[in-house]
């Protein structure tokens, strides 16, 4: 929220169109950054988060960009914390949103600075073509490998079966590995294509949020 890229009409649909659930985790980079300006449509999203919060138990998972939106979050009645961990089925899983891992971020800030500013152009006039040009960058995939193999050996080290990062925006279920902790990363709602992770019982689903229009009303679904 905040930025220009958000996919607000879409994640406003999806919240509304949210099946019955205990818990709802945003895991990080919610805000664009505290200084942000709003429009109407993105405090609607927060209205919205606000009304769940009455309903299930909303956490927020600190990110890069939102590490000091603790005071937004207790207005949303969200639990804001630097990592989360739950039980579902006899899995432990472990919420955390990545960045830690990300040592081109700290290591080159100026440069990272100037390729956001410039992704969020080439996002202006296409986002399926930033997208294809991120996917192709050499650094951008060093990153999701970094990413992927120090969260999961975190995971292991702090005993979880499965952890979940974002900060990628590259959405991913790594099951396969040698590692006892398995990997999930629940992408982002800034590109064109926009996932969500459910959990039921041990069970996990990562899943493509696909709108489905509503004939003869402006609501919409999401499966």
């Amino acid at each position: 929220l905040g930025s220009e890229s958000c996919q607000v009409h879409e994640l406003q649909g999806f919240i509304d169109s949210l099946p019955p659930t205990r818990r709802l985790i945003l895991n990080g980079d919610v805000l664009e950054n505290t200084e942000f300006r709003l429009t109407k449509q993105h405090w609607r999203v927060l209205s919205q988060l606000r009304k769940l919060a009455d309903q299930l138990e909303l956490v927020w998972v600190r990110g890069n960009h939102d590490y000091d939106a603790e005071s937004v979050a207790h207005l949303i009645g969200a639990v804001f914390v630097p990592e989360y961990s739950f039980q579902s089925g006899k899995r432990e899983v472990l919420c955390v949103h990545g960045d830690a891992w990300d040592r081109f971020l700290t290591d080159h800030p100026i440069i990272t600075c100037i390729a956001d500013w410039f992704y969020l152009r080439m996002q202006r006039w296409s986002r399926r073509l930033a997208n294809r040009a991120k996917r192709s960058s050499k650094t951008f995939l060093r990153c999701v490998d970094r990413v992927r193999t120090e969260a999961m050996e975190y995971g292991k080290a702090k005993q979880a079966d499965v952890i979940v990062c974002g900060h990628t925006h590259f959405a991913e279920a790594c099951e396969a590995t040698d590692l006892r902790c398995l990997y999930y990363n629940t992408g982002c709602w800034t590109d064109h294509h926009f996932h969500y992770l459910s959990i039921e019982d041990g069970t996990f689903h990562l899943s493509e949020a696909t709108l489905v229009p509503l004939v003869g009303d402006t609501a919409a679904v999401y499966t």
